[in-house]
């Protein structure tokens, strides 16, 4: 199991790709694109796209962006790292595997489990699965 390299916890399983290696709290202390990427979940303006799909349509490459003063940001590799999820080394996006759902959804959804703390998700109504 992989530790978080500021606090020594146990990094989830959708922190293990992050190349500095931080569990979730440390994440949300810690990275420049927290507050903002925070602020665009909450307000529904994280911009995702699908670029294309592998042949056997096992794989997809999104991108994902948020709009920070009025400047477009690009998650690409924040996403890479946090889900461990591969980067195109062409065009710099990322590989999701997955078939049969909305590959996007799942991108939002994994990010959005991510970035907010379960009380936040609590007190806004959402459970954990």
């Amino acid at each position: 199991m992989k530790k978080c390299a500021k606090c020594g916890k146990v990094a989830t399983t959708l922190t293990n790709g992050y190349a500095e290696r931080l569990c979730s709290a440390c994440f949300r202390k810690e990275h420049p694109l927290y507050a903002p990427l925070k602020r665009a979940l909450k307000a529904n303006q994280v911009y995702m796209t699908v670029h294309s799909v592998s042949r056997s349509n096992l794989s997809r490459k999104i991108s994902a962006y948020i709009v920070v003063n009025g400047r477009l940001i690009c998650l690409n590799h924040e996403l890479g790292r946090i889900f461990g999820d591969r980067i195109d080394k062409n065009n710099g996006q990322v590989i999701i595997s997955g078939c049969g759902m909305d590959m996007l959804f799942e991108a939002a959804n994994r990010l959005w489990r991510f970035v907010m703390p379960q009380t936040e998700m609590k007190q806004m109504g959402y459970q954990q699965v």
